[in-house]
């Protein structure tokens, strides 16, 4: 049911926005969501089933990947502090923080990794840096 569910948000709803000349941001995609299904069913290999491939067929290609890197410690202390209603433990943030700095999962050529302790605005410019320089490349008017 999940995998329909991004079925709709990533393959539909994305591509409605973009078409509409939005810049789209997930802060999460199905990379991340691949780790999720790793993590909390090993004993499924989701990534060769039927509905996993629907998934990546109908998602489109992102423009940039950001990959917004964030030690346990920190984690821990934000969930805390936005009252995360279902707060990864440190052993899931250790697994998942060791995933991301894996270059097999998140290659250097497709994420540009970005340091999540940075001042918001310090990321913000990055952010917004790293998608005009994609759209430059593209020759997409901004």
């Amino acid at each position: 049911i999940s995998i329909i569910d991004l079925i709709i948000l990533w393959g539909v709803y994305a591509r409605v926005l973009r078409a509409f000349g939005f810049i789209v941001i997930f802060d999460r995609y199905f990379k991340d969501t691949l780790l999720d299904f790793r993590y909390n069913f090993p004993q499924s290999d989701i990534e060769h089933g039927f509905l996993w491939k629907c998934l990546i067929g109908v998602c489109p290609k992102p423009d940039v990947s950001l990959l917004f890197l964030v030690p346990v410690k920190t984690s821990i202390e934000r969930s805390l502090f936005k009252k995360e209603p279902f707060p990864d433990d440190k052993e899931t943030l250790k697994w998942r923080l060791a995933a991301y700095m894996s270059k097999d999962d998140f290659p250097d050529e497709q994420n540009f990794r970005i340091n999540g302790e940075l001042d918001i605005n310090t990321i913000a410019d990055d952010v917004y840096a790293k998608i005009l320089m994609r759209r430059s490349k593209e020759g997409v008017n901004h």
